[in-house]
């Protein structure tokens, strides 16, 4: 049943054998909508942690600019520039 988890625990070194394999159980433990929810609480936190990094990187940046470097990071430039036509590509 294991195997059948799209998710290895495993693949990063710093990971004990115990602590993947606790992290293993909880996942089998959740329903497919606390996935979901996990999933979507980890890309929030992500994005939290890439706007620290834009505002640490560029002080100058209002809260905007952070938004556009944001947009241009997840986006890459091309479709950043297709989404947003004439906008300056922010350093992200």
């Amino acid at each position: 049943m294991l195997a059948a988890l799209p998710y290895n625990a495993r693949v990063h070194s710093d990971t004990s054998e115990e602590a993947a394999q606790i992290l293993r159980e909880r996942l089998l433990r959740m329903t497919p909508s606390e996935r979901v929810a996990e999933g979507a609480k980890l890309a929030r936190f992500a994005r939290e942690v890439m706007r620290a990094g834009i505002r640490a990187r560029h002080p100058s940046y209002g809260a905007e600019d952070v938004e556009e470097a944001l947009a241009r990071l997840l986006w890459g430039d091309d479709l950043y520039r297709a989404a947003k036509p004439g906008r300056p590509l922010l350093d992200p």
